[in-house]
């Protein structure tokens, strides 16, 4: 008597919605393979709505901080990337897509759902923008703007995508001299793929700070006083949806040496720090809550009360802040250094504990230029 196999029973069939619930958890790198499945799966995981359902579930895990190096004499440019990521501590040496990398400078200007903007010149001519993905390795060369401002006292750029949508947008901002009292900015979107808009409004500072965050489709930079010796004297804010800004006055209260902007518990904040004693820093975090189309709202978070050794506060990610420390060594004094410490470090500053993510050493003296925080994504770049 033979033997009749049971005949196999097929899977069932998962509903797409399904399907998409999965693929969104897993990692970019991972959901970016699997739309080579087939035509209908590259259809359905490069749709926008799935890049922002994976951005979301991704965009604290597996983060990334980028460095950027600069040779003396270079300005803002930069001649090398470092990227770190912030769970295994793995580095590797950045590289940048040509024709990027057929230029002998480039500039990271922000990082943004996974796109990075890089400005990249031959000697600060036939200078351009790239957006860029280096998980999908697509670009997109857009004409820089600040071509037409070199002489400016102040020619600054911005990057971040319109809150709730798949669009970015870049903001450049510019004013001729210190003394004046009107900047000019002008702003390209992708979604008309174009400098589209400029206009101009009165500034109650004399400069504009590099560092800037974005957070919920708005924009915020530091105004400073002051050229020689910056001092913070407002909150700068343009909102990339109703391309409007705000300035706010930064309180008296708020001390600071030291100062930035960061991300901390979904909200945007004033890092501030100053020197308690010879060899002691003070940090204080305020919160910087907007209170309908103008006006900010300022509040103490908490304060860090004994950094060891002064630093320039950078960024919170998490229950972490990033720490920074770039000094020259070499077998002078400090005016006949010949080489270049870096160190960035993760702080906890609950369990006030430090972990190094980044230590290493050149040896000739380089600046450093940014640090950026980058989660890596399957945002399209259009």
């Amino acid at each position: 008597m033979s033997h009749t196999p049971t005949p196999p029973h097929p899977l069932p069939k998962l509903d797409d919605e399904i399907l998409l619930m999965i693929f969104a958890k897993t990692d970019p790198k991972t959901a970016t393979k699997c739309k080579a499945l087939s035509k209908r799966w590259n259809l359905r995981l490069g749709s926008p709505l799935f890049a922002k359902q994976n951005y979301k579930e991704n965009k604290d895990k597996n983060m990334q901080v980028v460095a950027t190096l600069a040779c003396p004499g270079r300005g803002q440019h930069c001649f090398s990337m470092v990227r770190v990521d912030m769970q295994t501590k793995l580095q590797s040496q950045g590289k940048v897509p040509d024709p990027i990398g057929n230029f002998n400078s480039f500039q990271v200007i922000g990082s943004s759902n996974g796109l990075l903007c890089v400005k990249f010149s031959l000697g600060n001519v036939h200078s351009a923008l790239a957006v860029w993905n280096p998980l999908t390795r697509k670009r997109l060369i857009i004409r820089d703007h600040s071509t037409k401002h070199k002489n400016f006292a102040i020619s600054e750029y911005a990057f971040g995508h319109i809150f709730e949508t798949p669009y970015y947008a870049i903001v450049h901002v510019s004013k001729k001299r210190y003394s004046d009292t009107t900047m000019s900015w002008s702003l390209y979107s992708s979604r008309a793929k174009n400098w589209e808009c400029k206009g101009s409004f009165e500034t109650i500072f004399d400069k504009l700070g590099p560092t800037y965050v974005v957070h919920r489709g708005v924009v915020y930079w530091i105004g400073w006083q002051g050229v020689a010796i910056p001092k913070p004297k407002c909150i700068v804010s343009f909102n990339l949806r109703n391309r409007i800004f705000v300035q706010e006055v930064i309180p008296q209260r708020v001390k600071s040496r030291f100062h930035t902007l960061s991300i901390v518990k979904d909200e945007v904040a004033f890092v501030s720090s100053f020197y308690a004693s010879q060899f002691k820093t003070v940090v204080d975090v305020y919160q910087v809550t907007r209170i309908g189309s103008c006006g900010l709202s300022w509040g103490k978070l908490f304060r860090i009360p004994s950094m060891s050794v002064p630093f320039t506060p950078t960024m919170f990610v998490g229950r972490y802040m990033l720490n920074v420390v770039e000094s020259r060594s070499g077998p002078y004094n400090a005016n006949d250094a010949e080489r270049t410490d870096l160190l960035i470090a993760k702080h906890d500053y609950e369990a006030d504990r430090s972990q190094d993510l980044l230590c290493t050493s050149w040896d000739e003296i380089v600046h450093l230029n940014t640090v950026i925080v980058h989660s890596p994504g399957i945002y399209t770049v259009e």
